[in-house]
């Protein structure tokens, strides 16, 4: 009758589990870095229709409310209320940022003062990019997985 298990028994389970774990080790950071670049392109557009919406009910047709970008590392952006910070967001090391304008900032009917359209979240990681759509007459935000203007069917 034998009670417990033999060394070699324990060794070959522990190597099983270690090359498993080995395995499953690069699908987990793949998966990581792909929810960050969500979570960070979903933060900035919620930021981006606060910042709007904040705008439209404040009733002065003034840059009080500005989105300002950070394109150095750490990237990420700011939210100013008449030159206050009032908001900093810092992307994790796996998001970096590019785009064409350095700021956002609404008029009283919701759409963007500036006319450039498209702020790109990039993740060297997975070699993937995001895309934050700002439409240039309505303001309407969206994501999209490429530059295209056109709405995503």
């Amino acid at each position: 009758m034998q009670r417990g298990v033999t060394l070699i028994e324990l060794l070959l389970c522990i190597a099983i589990l270690s090359i498993f774990s080995s395995m499953a080790v690069p699908t987990i950071g793949q998966s990581l870095a792909k929810q960050e670049l969500e979570n960070s392109t979903r933060q900035l557009v919620a930021d981006i229709r606060w910042l709007q919406q904040i705008s439209i009910n404040s009733g002065v047709d003034t840059t009080a409310y500005v989105l300002i970008f950070k394109y150095t590392a750490p990237y990420g952006y700011y939210i100013t209320a008449n030159t206050q910070r009032i908001k900093a967001v810092t992307f994790p090391p796996s998001v970096n940022l590019s785009g064409q304008f350095s700021s956002i900032s609404f008029s009283l009917n919701g759409a963007p003062k500036n006319s450039a359209q498209s702020v790109a979240l990039y993740s060297p990681k997975l070699k993937e990019s995001k895309y934050v759509i700002l439409a240039p007459v309505t303001g309407r935000v969206r994501i999209s997985s490429s530059i295209s203007t056109q709405p995503e069917e």
